[in-house]
């Protein structure tokens, strides 16, 4: 969970920066999506619970500037399957960069104010869950934009 904690924090502050060339971008997009996906997949699952606590909400003002900030990466649609075991040609689907990156700073941060404010069960809970059915999805999509941008952009 430590780990965990704190890549997401990591990729939270880099959402929030002042970006750097397109090049430095995509590299450190990379690494923090893959880092992240690693670090959630190390995950014990917790137990399930209910909770009437709620975390603190990105609001979707906040999302959009998020979004607007991932446009200094080096690229922003690429070809996805949602569902890359079911190969048919009509699951083929346009992935967006910008929106992962949003989406996955949403659950993030929302699962970072729950740790913050002490509720550590309640944030594991969120961040495995919504890595299960939301981010990790992103997040894989995204990597393996970035991995086929950065080695076709390598100079051998």
């Amino acid at each position: 969970m430590d780990d965990l904690i704190s890549t997401a924090r990591e990729f939270c502050t880099w959402c929030r920066s002042e970006p750097g060339t397109k090049s430095e971008e995509g590299q450190l997009a990379h690494s923090l999506l893959a880092r992240l996906y690693v670090d959630a997949l190390a995950l014990d699952e917790p137990a399930k619970f209910d909770s009437d606590i709620e975390s603190d909400s990105v609001s979707e003002e906040e999302w959009k500037e998020v979004y607007a900030r991932a446009a200094a990466l080096p690229f922003q649609y690429y070809s996805s399957y949602f569902d890359p075991s079911e190969v048919e040609p009509e699951s083929h689907e346009i992935g967006d960069l910008a929106d992962d990156v949003a989406d996955i700073y949403r659950d993030l941060s929302e699962g970072l104010a729950l740790f913050d404010a002490g509720h550590v069960a309640e944030a594991q809970w969120k961040l495995w869950f919504s890595f299960l059915t939301h981010w990790g999805r992103h997040s894989s999509g995204a990597t393996r934009a970035l991995h086929c941008w950065y080695v076709d952009a390598y100079e051998f």
